[in-house]
């Protein structure tokens, strides 16, 4: 009769083998980006499903149960060990000196040795059908072990800031099945047998088991963990192809023998020719189920004319090297995906010095010229593939986490590359994708030969340019005047400004004090009145702001007033402020204040009055009893502000205008009549001026979200 829970503990059991199986498909394949953790992974499945068959062969074969005991110990043991070491290199080695590897082995071997002696576990009982386990003097120590090695495990994968959000959302996938499964088995398997004496609920973990397996699986299958989906395909691709030539083969063999009366030579010859068959036309089946697999396993998501045309109409409408390769870049993100992406171009074809690079932070081009170099007979090259390189070439792009390498050839020589980091979901790249990039290295290479070009025709235009200058200068000097009279009226509007915010200052103050009750209660109707009034000072208030920096930009002016600052400060006081303007149109702001942002040089006036536009105008814009979400992040190396409304959108024929000095889209001027169209044109040069980029998407109808980002320089 078998054992209470036998039967989930075999179905864990099983599940977890399984498990190991398909984890371990990528390293048949070779594939080096995710062997190193891979192999630890595997052991860590292995053990557990050991350990789980131990406990039921403990129970049922009672004459040697002591001894299925201790090795169902040591298998936690080599299990936890392997997790430790998974967790240490994914999804690259980090924390994985060679001293930490030997003192965790000596720490196991010197485990399995105390699990072995009678002073860890001397006798067991047999109670009710289940083997219970009598601790020995040294039972604590395996307990510190499992705590020790299971804590440090769970510190060291959670250590994934470093990582892209892909294998971040992999790890804390893993974290959360293996961290629910250990409580679960540490409660039922070794506190509660401490504490009652009995282990008659050690199948209770099976059932964590199980769910530890479900939670990897949805991290297979839904964010492309350890890239199985690429190991499949390849395997199905390489099975498919020998079964079905030994089958076609086997059967005509078969067939002709059955057929013909052949001598024992003859069937010899017959064999041997079918060998000979097989070699010659595996690589024509191998390309089928390639392709085959291709679709099963890597569905289209992109349509690779479109994406070439799209990049085409790029590639032929830039000017200058920084704009393609800014656009190109952008291209090829949005759709191959890829982590980091780098153009670099020669100074000449085929030489050793580069001319341009964009961007110049990821790669170290003194070290990767020597690989470069080494591929020069490839025109395009995935480290997947890793086929025709030496081990130092290759350990090269490894170390700094390139995925792919594209030559940009002209019929000089090369002139170019184009150098992709790994893909962002975690796989490898395509067929698709290698298509797709070698024919864009054509056009970009195309493109890099026209640019040169272009440059030498303005060369040749520079003296036409002299000329020009020349005959215009009468026209600059009738223009004198026009720029005498347009400073004037900069000045008169600087200096009406100046006049005007002092007392728009002090009402709005005063208006605020009477609505926070400063002066007493006001009836319902007063207080309406009065926020109309506050309402309007305010605007007038931040409208003056704007004329007065568009008349310091006029003139020359505008200047940066850096100092340390909380923005998230900043941001919570202006919230509150126009919560006022917010209330009427039962509008809400939905804004969660971060509990700690890093102090930053900033200018506090002008970032609040961004801002404060960007706030006002989704209020404005957006229909009544509707939700304004609000966020403010920061990050290592940027803090992001974004404010996302509901409201009318703003048409796409009428978006590219939308940052231009008094240009407002045709629905707003509906909407707000008495707009200025001032506030995203100074939001622009502010954040511009900042070093930072706007952020901007907008749906007719369904609401706009506007916002910046600003690169961090310097925390305090």
């Amino acid at each position: 009769m078998l054992p209470v829970g036998s039967i989930s503990t075999i179905v864990a059991s099983a599940a977890l083998i399984v498990m190991a199986i398909f984890s371990s498909l990528p390293l048949f394949i070779r594939n080096r980006r995710v062997v190193p953790g891979l192999v630890f992974f595997v052991i860590f499945c292995s053990s557990l499903a050991m350990w789980l068959a131990a406990n039921i062969l403990s129970d049922i074969d009672l004459s040697r149960a002591l001894f299925w005991v201790r090795i169902s110990f040591i298998s936690i043991s080599i299990s936890l060990y392997g997790f430790l070491m998974f967790a240490n290199r994914f999804p690259k080695p980090r924390h994985c000196s060679h001293a930490e590897n030997l003192r965790y082995g000596t720490i196991l071997v010197a485990v399995v040795l105390l699990i072995l002696s009678d002073l860890f576990i001397p006798r067991v009982i047999l109670e009710e059908g289940v083997t219970t386990v009598v601790p020995g003097p040294l039972y604590g120590l395996f307990i510190a072990y499992v705590a020790y090695t299971l804590i440090l495990s769970i510190v060291r994968l959670s250590s994934i800031r470093e990582l892209s959000s892909t294998h971040r959302r992999q790890a804390l996938i893993i974290l959360f099945g293996i961290i629910f499964a250990a409580i679960i088995t540490l409660l039922t398997n070794l506190i509660l047998p401490l504490i009652f004496g009995t282990n008659s609920l050690y199948w209770v973990a099976s059932y964590a088991m199980l769910i530890f397996v479900a939670t990897v699986a949805y991290a297979i299958v839904k964010h492309q963990l350890f890239d199985i989906r690429g190991a499949l395909a390849r395997s199905f691709a390489y099975f498919g192809s020998v079964i079905h030539l030994g089958l076609v083969l086997g059967i005509l063999v078969v067939f002709i023998i059955d057929r013909l009366d052949l001598s024992e030579e003859k069937i010899q010859y017959l064999i041997i020719s079918a060998t000979v068959a097989v070699a010659i036309l595996y690589p024509f089946f191998k390309n089928f189920f390639d392709r085959v697999t291709e679709k099963i396993f890597y569905r289209k998501t992109y349509s690779v004319q479109k994406a070439i045309n799209d990049i085409t109409g790029v590639l032929a409408t830039s000017r200058t090297l920084d704009s393609m390769a800014s656009l190109l870049i952008a291209r090829l993100e949005h759709f191959v995906g890829s982590e980091k992406i780098v153009l670099i171009i020669l100074s000449q074809p085929s030489s050793e010095e580069i001319l341009f690079s964009r961007p110049k932070k990821w790669l170290n081009l003194q070290d990767i010229q020597v690989a470069l170099k080494a591929v020069v007979k490839h025109k395009i090259f995935t480290v997947d593939s890793f086929g025709g390189v030496d081990e130092n070439t290759l350990q090269s792009f490894i170390d700094q986490d390139i995925g792919l390498v594209s030559q940009l050839n002209s019929p000089n020589g090369v002139i170019g590359y184009l150098i992709l980091g790994h893909k962002l979901n975690g796989t490898a790249y395509t067929k698709q994708d290698v298509t797709f990039i070698s024919t864009i290295s054509d056009e970009c290479a195309i493109a890099v030969q026209s640019l040169g070009r272009l440059e030498e025709i303005l060369t040749l235009n520079s003296s036409l340019e002299t000329k020009i200058n020349t005959a215009t200068e009468e026209l600059r000097t009738s223009n004198k005047k026009l720029k005498a009279i347009d400073k004037s009226k900069d000045e008169f509007i600087s200096l009406t400004s100046h006049q005007l915010r002092t007392p728009l200052t002090t009402i709005k103050g005063y208006l605020s004090m009477m609505l926070d009750g400063d002066a007493g209660n006001i009836a319902p109707q007063q207080r309406k009145l009065l926020e109309e009034a506050f309402n309007s000072s305010q605007r007038m208030v931040h409208l003056i702001s704007d004329f007065l920096n568009i008349s310091r930009i006029q003139t020359g002016r505008f200047e940066l007033e850096l100092a340390n600052v909380n923005l998230a400060e900043v941001l919570d006081e202006e919230i509150q402020l126009l919560r006022i303007s917010a209330s009427p149109r039962r509008i809400m702001l939905d804004y969660q204040k971060p509990e700690q942002f890093p102090v930053l040089t900033l200018d506090e006036g002008k970032l609040r009055q961004v801002m404060m536009n960007f706030i006002d105008n989704a209020i404005h814009y957006s229909p009544s009893g509707s939700i304004i979400k609000i966020n403010l992040l920061a990050s290592d190396s940027e803090i992001e502000f974004t404010v996302k409304d509901q409201g009318i959108g703003v048409p796409k024929s009428e978006q590219h205008k939308l940052f231009v000095k008094f240009a407002r889209a045709s629905n707003a001027r509906q909407q707000r009549p008495d707009g200025t169209g001032i506030g995203l044109f100074m939001a622009k040069k502010v954040i511009v001026a900042l070093a930072g980029s706007i952020i901007f998407e907008s749906v007719e109808g369904k609401g706009s979200t506007f916002g910046f980002r600003i690169p961090i320089q310097g925390k305090k």
